[in-house]
């Protein structure tokens, strides 16, 4: 086949969930037998050469301004288009995709996110019979969904206004596609739920194991820690509620201990949230499996989002006890007696305090390894995708 692979941003470097999970898709898609072209928006907040990309393929990136402007997010509330999809919506880039196509013979595209969808909806008609599909890492309305509800105010009734556009947006773009690839059943059965129809198969998010290498060091004792972007609202939305209803209470048990929080992009009011006494805040962090290995336990506090959460997987994959939420774990398959699921303040603290004060059994963190060794190995994800993309080709003319 010949690939056309559309992204949202350079994926690089690869200290978030979204930019891993789109760099090694790219990294292991290239080394099948398919031929690979990329076309990147380079946008101001995750601007970077595109020359990270090269080894994969011929790449083209385009640069694009996706800052928030409010009187166009106000008004696109009013629109059928989700304002987080317009923003990245250029015609200059329209052209740069035909150009694309005609000079690669270009038979297969995947887009990286439904974020990308206006394109879909000018290559859809210009180009009825190429084989599109939609890669999607969320159920994007999902999120939305999920803020609603535990935001207050006018922003609650954004995120209800939102969660209503892309849920009424994502069911159209599967219309207009040969197929869609979700990162877990969850998703799947979340698009099947809204009444899409179109192929949809599940090609989770993998773990490079090499990026992960077991360490000898003992891990520093009575910590913990959280590792994410800072500027995701579910992170951000999950941290506030540690931090005020549960991290009194582990310190309260605890008060030796110490809370890591590992991120970049951190808003100011949150920052100062971080002086509080036993808390650290570590913005630039050069080795992410360095920082996994150093403390003793991970916490992963979501109460909204949607897909997987590449931080626990990674976190698996180097033994590293978790104390997480039903929404932070949902998608991964995976419990024993070092991950603990936890959603109310008083469970969330025992369980914490709990790994800090007991060494988990070698032979339960040894399967977390294990579990990420054998269900989220990239090659074999990759593979299986291409098979469902084969598979889908052909069934053309996908149409309102």
């Amino acid at each position: 086949m010949n690939i056309l692979v559309v992204l949202p941003r350079i994926p690089y470097p690869l200290t978030d969930g979204g930019a891993i999970a789109q760099y090694s898709f790219l990294k292991h898609l290239a080394s099948t037998d398919n031929s690979i072209t990329i076309a990147a928006l380079n946008t101001k907040k995750h601007y970077h050469s595109p020359e990270v990309l090269e080894q994969f393929g011929k790449v083209v990136s385009f640069d694009i301004d996706t800052r928030i402007r409010p009187l166009k997010l106000l008004l696109s509330l009013f629109q059928f288009t989700p304002y987080i999809v317009s923003r990245f919506y250029s015609q200059h880039f329209t052209s740069i995709l035909f150009e694309l196509i005609e000079q690669h013979s270009i038979d297969t595209i995947i887009f990286e996110t439904p974020f990308l969808g206006e394109y879909i909806l000018d290559i859809r008609e210009k180009h009825p019979t190429l084989d599109l599909f939609i890669r999607t890492h969320n159920t994007e309305f999902t999120i939305h969904k999920r803020l609603s509800k535990s935001s207050k105010g006018l922003k609650a009734l954004f995120y209800k206004r939102s969660s209503h556009q892309l849920q009424a947006y994502e069911l159209l773009l599967s219309k207009l596609v040969q197929g869609l690839l979700t990162v877990s059943e969850v998703d799947k059965k979340t698009f099947e739920s809204i009444g899409v129809s179109t192929p949809i198969e599940v090609m989770p998010i993998g773990v490079d194991l090499e990026r992960f290498p077991l360490n000898e060091k003992s891990r520093n004792e009575n910590t913990y820690f959280f590792f994410g972007s800072l500027d995701w609202e579910p992170n951000l939305e999950g941290l506030h509620w540690f931090i005020d209803t549960v991290y009194p209470l582990i310190r309260k048990q605890e008060p030796n201990s110490t809370f890591h929080i590992g991120g970049k992009n951190a808003p100011f009011s949150f920052v100062e949230k971080c002086t509080k006494e036993g808390i650290v805040l570590h913005q630039s962090i050069q080795n992410s499996s360095e920082f996994f290995q150093t403390y003793s336990v991970m916490v992963a506090p979501l109460l909204s989002g949607s897909g997987t959460r590449v931080k626990i997987l990674e976190a698996l994959a180097v033994k590293t006890p978790l104390v997480t939420t039903t929404v932070g774990i949902e998608g991964i398959n995976f419990q024993n007696n070092s991950v603990i699921i936890a959603d109310i303040p008083n469970s969330f603290s025992k369980a914490v305090v709990n790994l800090l004060q007991q060494k988990c059994r070698t032979e339960d963190l040894d399967a977390q390894r294990s579990f990420i060794e054998k269900e989220y190995n990239w090659g074999e994800i990759v593979k299986q995708a291409v098979v469902f993309l084969k598979a889908k080709k052909n069934q053309a003319y996908r149409t309102l």
